[in-house]
This record gives C-alpha cells, structure tokens and sequence, in this order.
C-alpha cells in the first residue's frame, strides 16, 4: 500500500513538472496575440483519468497557478484580452485563471464515470455498438478534419497525418479499451476550459465596465478556433497516452 502511494505520488508530481513546463515556456501556449491557444490541459485530463480526481484537481490547481503567473507577465507578456482586465482589477484575473482550470479534472472525471457506465450498457446490444463506432470513424472525425483544413486552421499535409493517426489507434486499440469514453472525458474537460474561462471573461469585462461589444465577436471567434482545435488534441493525443501509461502500470483507476 505504501509503494502504491509512494507511485502515485512521484508520478503526479512528474505529471505536475510537465504542466508547469508546457505553462511557463512555448511549448505548451500557442499565441495568437489577442489569444493564446494552449495544450495544457492535455497533462491535466491525462491525470485525472488515470490518477484519479484527487491527482487531478492538483494538476488542474497546478494548470491554473501556470495560467495565473502568465497573466502576471511571468515569463511573457499577457494576451491583450488578459491585460484589458488585469489594468482593472487583478483578483478577477486570479478567478478567472484558476476556477476553470480546477473544473477541468472534476468534468472529465464525471464524464468519463458515465460514458463508462452508459457503454457497458450500450454493449448488449453489438449491432448499435458497431455502428456509434461507425459513425465517429466514418462521418464525425473527417468532418472536423475537413472543415479545419477548410478554415486553413492545419495544412493538409498536418490533417492527413492526424487522420491516419487517429484510424491508426482506434484499429489498434479502439476495440480493446474504453477508447470513446477516453475521447468524450478529453473533449469535455478541453471545452470545459474554454466556455468557463471565456464566459468568466465576458462576465468580469461587464463587471469592471470594459465595452464587451469590441471583444464579443473576438472572443467567440477564439472560442471556436482555439476550443476546438484545443478539444480536438485532447481526443487525439489523450487516449494513446493513456494507453501507454496502462501498460507501463502507472494507471490507478
């Protein structure tokens, strides 16, 4: 039992060392100027579903403090969206970055709970299993990859790649895990982010007088682009990941 608690403590440690890497250098925040686009919740998602909630909410506190520092200019400037309320009032900044980020785990853990329990439901009936899966394989994931390469989000070369990627794992593995309720867990904790940390935007601009009007079409158009981009990595990457982290017996739940 000690050894157990021992690994669970060194590997969400080491999880928490790749958050605050991916939050405090460019490797984990793509700028876009008014916006940044952020793959931090990948380490975090990764963790709740494979650590458990209590891991996970200290890796979300731990995404949120990396948020919070970015926000105070550590180690580069804020987006401009960021710097218009922090020049108002800074403690909004402090909520906004940290009670998102602390939804993350606690939606991916739930969402995963039920989508677990909802299939092995939906597993007595093989013929409608086959065909969700069917669905997801066949029209839903080349959708969005089409409709990203039609935006000119990815170059084509980048949107081949991660379709042979992705056909690539769920014919490896789909059948052998709970591979959809990986990619739903992925999905909602990602999106959770990105409706919670706008909508608190838009809320706190209200709150400390800043004209919504000029930053309400710039925040929903970065709210599409950047979620989704961010909610399709996290269904991508997340479930190999994970995958592999079981195999190597790093997995706790």
């Amino acid at each position: 039992m000690k050894n157990i608690s021992l690994k669970l403590f060194i590997t969400t440690a080491a999880i928490a060392a790749i958050v605050f890497v991916l939050g405090l250098t460019p490797l984990g925040i793509i700028p876009l100027g008014f916006m940044n686009v952020t793959i931090l919740c990948i380490p975090v998602i990764v963790g709740v579903l494979t650590l458990g909630l209590k891991s996970g909410l200290i890796l979300g506190a731990c995404f949120g403090l990396a948020s919070t520092l970015r926000a105070f200019g550590i180690p580069t400037p804020a987006s401009a969206l960021v710097s218009n309320l922090m020049a108002k009032q800074p403690l909004l900044v402090i909520l906004m970055s940290m009670l998102p980020r602390l939804a993350v785990p606690a939606v991916s853990f739930f969402a995963y709970r039920f989508s677990v329990r909802f299939t092995s439901q939906v597993k007595r009936f093989p013929a409608l299993t086959k065909a969700a899966d069917s669905l997801v394989f066949i029209i839903a994931f080349p959708a969005l990859m089409i409709a990203l390469y039609a935006f000119k989000l990815f170059p084509f070369w980048l949107t081949a790649l991660m379709f042979v990627l992705f056909a690539a794992f769920e014919m490896l593995f789909a059948s052998k895990s709970d591979n959809s309720s990986l990619i739903l867990a992925s999905c909602a904790g990602s999106l959770t982010n990105t409706v919670l940390y706008l909508g608190l935007m838009l809320l706190f601009y209200r709150m400390c007088g800043i004209d919504t009007q000029a930053v309400l079409n710039l925040i929903a158009g970065t709210g599409i682009i950047a979620g989704g981009t961010e909610a399709m990595a996290a269904a991508i990457l997340t479930p190999p990941i994970i995958a592999a982290l079981r195999r190597a017996h790093l997995s706790y739940i």
